[in-house]
């Protein structure tokens, strides 16, 4: 009984035929059935079921070659054994999968993964890594069952990459329960902006009433001292139009406009003592009517005579009594009232010689 193996070196991942046959028939098919075949310690069996009578199995996925023994075992006939050599497939290398273990990854903890191909079968001293990280127990190789246990960093999200000569490499993402310090529950409250907000408020308040103490003196920006052109302030010219006074059309009227003030302005009463003076006498004496003006002499003032003069009146009102000595003489009143009265007899009789000519 011999073992028939096609192709004779099967390559990695390829189907090959294995048959079992009797040299010494000769009349009908040598192929026998029935024969237990055992693989790397897998059995299987040929059965007329089969086409040709041949068992189609698939070389397994490696990248260095192997040898595998085949046993063949049928009742009757001596055991027979095969050595055949699996060749790598340089073409398309096999694809290497990653599996993880723990269902939940905590930050900081370790975790479990297994490396194996498509048809499940662990692989050993394949380099596994998390990727961007370097440190202690972030990457290392797989023992001969395919397992690695990694230690998680402190990421919501890693990449765990898979790699092995004559395989294509394989990635896997997982979430990871990352774990906060101190600080960071603490800004992440969702109070602290709030509080954040009121610490500055009263700051700012506390600021404020200090530099109104005269405490402290809050500095102003540069920008608003160096960059800013001082200039004298302009005070705006307001023109004003010339007052436009009316020629008076009788002498009631100019004593109106020479009596009203064009302002009003705020006058304090002061007390002086003044000696009253001694009475004097001023003589008058008569002018023309037709004068424009009354001459002066000295200091004496000239007035009508008249008994029913306006002078008479004044110095009756004034002295309650009328002068005791001559028409002629005049008693000397206030000086304010004495020269608005000379001022009024004045254009009164400037009136009349006008009115004369």
């Amino acid at each position: 009984m011999e073992i028939e193996v096609l192709p004779p070196q099967p390559v990695s991942g390829q189907n090959f035929t294995i048959s079992v046959y009797d040299t010494s028939i000769s009349n009908t098919t040598p192929y026998l059935t029935e024969v237990i075949i055992s693989v790397e310690e897998a059995n299987y069996t040929i059965t007329d079921e089969l086409p040709n009578r041949e068992l189609e199995l698939t070389a397994p996925l490696i990248f260095t070659q192997i040898s595998l023994i085949i046993k063949a075992n049928k009742t009757g006939y001596h055991d027979a054994n095969k050595s055949i050599t699996i060749l790598p497939n340089t073409a398309n290398p096999p694809q290497i999968f990653i599996t993880i273990i723990n269902e939940t990854i905590v930050a900081g903890s370790y975790f479990s993964l297994k490396v194996t191909d498509k048809f499940n079968n662990p692989i050993s001293n394949a380099t596994v890594s998390i990727k961007n990280h370097q440190g202690t127990d972030t990457d290392g190789f797989t023992n001969k069952t395919g397992y690695i246990t990694l230690k998680a960093p402190n990421e919501p999200e890693i990449e765990i990459l898979a790699q092995k000569e004559g395989f294509t490499e394989d990635t896997a993402t997982s979430w990871v329960q990352t774990t906060q310090d101190s600080t960071t529950i603490i800004l992440s409250h969702p109070a602290t902006p709030i509080i954040i907000a009121a610490c500055i408020l009263v700051l700012t308040i506390l600021l404020v009433t200090l530099k109104n103490k005269g405490i402290i003196a809050i500095p102003t920006s540069p920008l608003s001292l160096k960059n800013i052109k001082k200039e004298p302030l302009k005070t705006p010219v307001i023109q004003k139009e010339p007052m436009k006074i009316k020629k008076p059309n009788d002498a009631k009227t100019a004593q109106l406009k020479i009596n009203t003030p064009l302002y009003h302005s705020k006058i304090e009463e002061i007390d002086i003592k003044k000696p009253h003076p001694e009475k004097e006498t001023f003589h008058l004496t008569k002018t023309k009517r037709h004068d424009s003006e009354k001459q002066i002499k000295s200091t004496h003032h000239q007035w009508f005579t008249e008994k029913d003069s306006i002078e008479c009146k004044v110095d009756q009102l004034i002295s309650a009594q009328p002068s005791k000595n001559k028409n002629e003489e005049w008693f000397q009143g206030t000086a304010s009232i004495k020269d608005a009265i000379n001022t009024t007899v004045k254009q009164k009789q400037k009136k009349k010689n006008s009115d004369s000519t």
